[in-house]
C-alpha cells in the first residue's frame, strides 16, 4: 500500500508511531487490527510500529493482538525470562525462536499468509524474519542461505518455482538442519523430509466446475498467465470435473500474457476472440487481477457477464471489487500462515523428546471454498 501523493512515509510513519504512543499511554492498550483499519495501514506495518512503540515507551509491552501499558514499577515476566537465557537457549524450548519465512511477493496473495503466520508467531512467543524474493529463484536461495547463516531456528519457505524449474532450493532446504515447512508448494519426492502445508487447488477447481456444470454451462475454459505453480492442481480439478460430468461437457485452456502494458491488453483480446470462436460460456481465471481484466474487457468482445460468460476467478482477493462481482475460489491464506507456524512449534516441542516419539513428517492439506457472487448467477 502506498502513501497518499505529497506525503513522506517517514513523515507519516514518525506521526503514526507518536499517536498509537500517546493511545496506548491514555487507554492503556492498543488492538493491531483496529489500529490498522484506522490508518489504512497493513497488519504487519501495526506490528512493527508497536515494536517500535514499545522499546521507545516503557513501560509497555506487546502482548497477542496489541500492546498494553504496564502499571509504573512494573517489569514483565516473559521480557525478564526471555534476557536471562541466551539465544540458542531461547530458542531451544521455542520461546522467542527466530522463524525465517521467504515469500515470492510482499502483498497481493502472500500478504495474507505472512499475517497469519504472525498471528500465529505472536500467540507462540516466536519472532518473524521476513524475506520476499520477487519471485527470484537466485534471491531466493540467497535469502535462505543468509537466513541460516544468522541462526533462524526454523523456515517457512514458498519456491518461486516448483521442484523440476529448479532443484536448488530444494536441496539447500533439505540440507538444513532446523525444521523448514513449505508453504503453498508439494515436496518433490527426493526430498521426502521436509513438510509442507498447501491449499486443496485441485479441489478448489472442480468445486468452481461443478458450480459452472451445475448452472447448466457445458464449454468452460481456463485462463491463466505460462508456469503459474498452482496451474497444474487447476489442470488436474479441471478433469476431474470434466470426467465426472460425462462426454456432454468439454473444457479448454487459454494463456494471458506474458508480458505487461500493450503486450498483455492484446493477450486479453485474443483470449476472449478465442472463447468466443469455441462457444465457451464459462471460464476460470487465475489469478484475480487477470479474471478482473478479462471481465471488464468482455464487453468490448461482444459478451457481457454473466449472461453470455460466467466467470469465477481463483484467489479472491479483489474479485468482491470487480466492476460485476465475482465468484471466487478463495484458499485459506491466513491458516496457511497460522498452520505453518504452529507445525514449527511442535518441532521445538520435541527437541528433548525421544526419537520414538517424534511425529513423522507431516504434509498438511486445507480446504479452499467457494464464494459465489453476481459474476455466475443471472
Amino acid at each position: 500500500m502506498m502513501p497518499p501523493t505529497g506525503y513522506s512515509l517517514g513523515v507519516l510513519t514518525e506521526e503514526r508511531r507518536a499517536r498509537i504512543a500517546a493511545e496506548l499511554q491514555v487507554s492503556g492498550a492498543v488492538e493491531v487490527r483496529e489500529l490498522a483499519e484506522r490508518f489504512d495501514v497493513s497488519v504487519i506495518t501495526i506490528r512493527r510500529d508497536l515494536a517500535s512503540v514499545v522499546a521507545s515507551s516503557p513501560p509497555s509491552r506487546r502482548v497477542r493482538g496489541g500492546a498494553v501499558r504496564e502499571p509504573a514499577g512494573a517489569a514483565p515476566e516473559r521480557s525478564r525470562a526471555r534476557s536471562a537465557r541466551s539465544p540458542r537457549e531461547t530458542a531451544h524450548d521455542g520461546e522467542g525462536a527466530l522463524v525465517g519465512i521467504v515469500v515470492p511477493a510482499r502483498d497481493y496473495y502472500y500478504r495474507a499468509v505472512v499475517d497469519g503466520a504472525h498471528d500465529e508467531a505472536d500467540r507462540l512467543g516466536l519472532r518473524l524474519l521476513l524475506g520476499v524474493s520477487d519471485y527470484s529463484r537466485q534471491d531466493e536461495v540467497t535469502l535462505v542461505e543468509r537466513m541460516l547463516a544468522r541462526g533462524v531456528d526454523a523456515l517457512l519457505v514458498t519456491p518461486a518455482r516448483t521442484q523440476s524449474a529448479d532443484a536448488r532450493i530444494y536441496r539447500l532446504l533439505a540440507d538444513a538442519r532446523v525444521p523448514v515447512v513449505l508453504i503453498e508448494r508439494e515436496v518433490p519426492d527426493p526430498f521426502s523430509g521436509i513438510e509442507s502445508v498447501h491449499t486443496d487447488h485441485a479441489l478448489g477447481m472442480a468445486a468452481a466446475m461443478r458450480h459452472l456444470i451445475a448452472l447448466g454451462h457445458r464449454r468452460i475454459g481456463l485462463a491463466m498467465r505460462p508456469r503459474n505453480p498452482t496451474g497444474p492442481w487447476l489442470r488436474a480439478g479441471m478433469a476431474l470435473a470434466r470426467d465426472e460430468a460425462g462426454p456432454s461437457v468439454q473444457t479448454f485452456e487459454h494463456t494471458v500474457g506474458p508480458g505487461t502494458g500493450e503486450e498483455y491488453t492484446r493477450s486479453l483480446r485474443e483470449v476472449l476472440e478465442s472463447v468466443r470462436a469455441a462457444g465457451e460460456s464459462a471460464m476460470v481465471v487465475l489469478s484475480d487481477h487477470e479474471a478482473v481484466d478479462l471481465a471488464d474487457a468482455a464487453p468490448a468482445a461482444g459478451l457481457r457477464v454473466p449472461q453470455d460468460l460466467a466467470i469465477v476467478a481463483y484467489d479472491d482477493e479483489r474479485a468482491a471489487d470487480a466492476t460485476v462481482p465475482l465468484t471466487a475460489v478463495a484458499p485459506p491464506k491466513r491458516d496457511l500462515g497460522r498452520l505453518a507456524v504452529r507445525m514449527c512449534a511442535d518441532r521445538f516441542a520435541e527437541r528433548d523428546a525421544p526419537a520414538e516419539r517424534a511425529l513423522s513428517p507431516r504434509r498438511q492439506v486445507l480446504l479452499p471454498t467457494l464464494r459465489v457472487r453476481a459474476s455466475t448467477t443471472t
